[in-house]
């Protein structure tokens, strides 16, 4: 009868440790964050603000006017989908070795995360 406890023990025990809290987080997306452009002159601020619950922002700031965009994005395999209104883009992206946002096209521009 003893064996058959120390059993029931030690497979409790072995079942405890192997659930941690770690496993019941979400995994948060690479993207999360604020990003800010790094190649932009002083009077100049362009940013991409993503969130967990894949909306984001997209702010563009200059001398005159401030252009704030609402959309929706996903992102899988190093391209992310961005969808505003009725318009649908679509952009490759990678994290560098410094941590930068590098969004690929013509410039590949490259962001900052500030948050």
């Amino acid at each position: 009868m003893k064996t058959l406890s120390l059993f029931g023990v030690l497979t409790l025990m072995f079942i405890v440790q192997s659930c941690s809290k770690d496993d019941d987080a979400p995994e948060v997306h690479e993207l999360v964050g604020t990003w800010q452009r790094v190649d932009l002159v002083e009077d100049l601020e362009e940013r991409y603000i993503f969130h967990s619950d894949k909306t984001g922002t997209y702010l563009f700031k200059d001398q005159v006017n401030t252009t704030n965009i609402i959309f929706n994005w996903i992102a899988q395999d190093n391209v992310m989908d961005i969808t505003y209104a009725d318009v649908e883009l679509m952009m490759g992206y990678e994290i560098n070795s410094l941590g930068q946002l590098v969004i690929n096209g013509d410039d590949d521009l490259t962001y900052n995360r500030i948050q």
